[in-house]
């Protein structure tokens, strides 16, 4: 009758009297992380970056002398949410949901569930961020009392953040506002225009300036070995993108891009369908 816990569920223990942002699904996690981070740090907070990141909470919070005034912004997995038992974040943020860790799951259902405990703990004083596009955020909205709050590359929302024209646009609190063009972003793709627009939603819902959201925006260049650009050699631009391991992630990198493609690809097999590639492969 020993529980058994993971290191979320610990260091939940020592932070649930702080603000709790945690970022969850199949891609775009580090990023959008790192960005909300980069926001909270321009406003001037008191910010802790954290979990699946590559930085265990309990090493941040035993390293750091955390006062009230702090906000702890985790990235967590789907195998760190199994071991979940109290640990409730103020605001949830589910980016997408797509096939992935087949090696772990006996099918998408079951992957599914193991993200959806992100919002078990939530309630009515909670936020949850969804991906107005992804077909499984309808069952996470279901799960959980928390408010939503939609994010879109593609539809234009009465609430919350999205594409208008060129324009990355929120209306959460005080009507709409145009924060800047996705063609100014250094971060390329739409899937980086998602990650963006869900860093927008937590940072209105934390009341963060909109300048200071911007001027962190506009300075974002991203994270490591995502669409990460190396050098230009004889007219050729690599890209290291190792850290599109799933089939999704390889197609949506694909498509990021105007100029002719050559892909390097490789690793371990997760059960994805790679079928799905045959075209845009062909085409890009």
């Amino acid at each position: 009758n020993i529980p058994i816990i993971g290191d979320l569920e610990l260091a939940y223990n020592f932070i649930n009297h702080l603000p709790i942002v945690a970022v969850t699904g199949t891609k775009g996690k580090t990023t959008t992380t790192t960005l909300i981070g980069e926001i909270l740090k321009e406003d001037g907070r008191k910010v802790i970056v954290a979990g699946n990141i590559g930085k265990p909470i309990c090493n941040e919070i035993e390293k750091e002398k955390i006062t009230d005034d702090y906000i702890i912004v985790l990235e967590v997995s789907s195998f760190q949410l199994e071991t979940m038992i109290k640990f409730k974040p103020h605001i949830s943020v589910v980016l997408n949901v797509t096939v992935d860790h087949m090696d772990r799951y006996e099918n998408i259902q079951e992957y599914v569930e193991a993200k959806m405990s992100i919002v078990k703990n939530q309630n009515e004083n909670d936020y949850i961020i969804l991906n107005n596009e992804n077909k499984y955020s309808p069952l996470f909205l279901a799960s959980t009392n928390a408010v939503p709050i939609y994010f879109s590359g593609e539809t234009s929302l009465e609430s919350g953040a999205f594409l208008k024209g060129e324009q990355l646009t929120v209306n959460i609190h005080d009507g709409y506002k145009e924060i800047c063009s996705f063609k100014d972003l250094k971060i390329k793709g739409l899937h980086n225009v998602e990650n963006v627009l869900a860093a927008i939603c937590t940072a209105e819902l934390l009341k963060v300036s909109r300048e200071n959201i911007k001027n962190a925006i506009l300075k974002f260049s991203g994270v490591e070995h995502r669409q990460e650009f190396v050098r230009e050699v004889n007219k050729i631009t690599f890209i290291n993108n190792s850290q599109g391991t799933n089939v999704d992630a390889v197609m949506k990198s694909l498509l990021s891009y105007d100029m002719p493609i050559i892909l390097i690809a490789g690793g371990r097999d997760k059960g994805g369908d790679f079928t799905l590639l045959r075209e845009i492969v062909k085409e890009r």
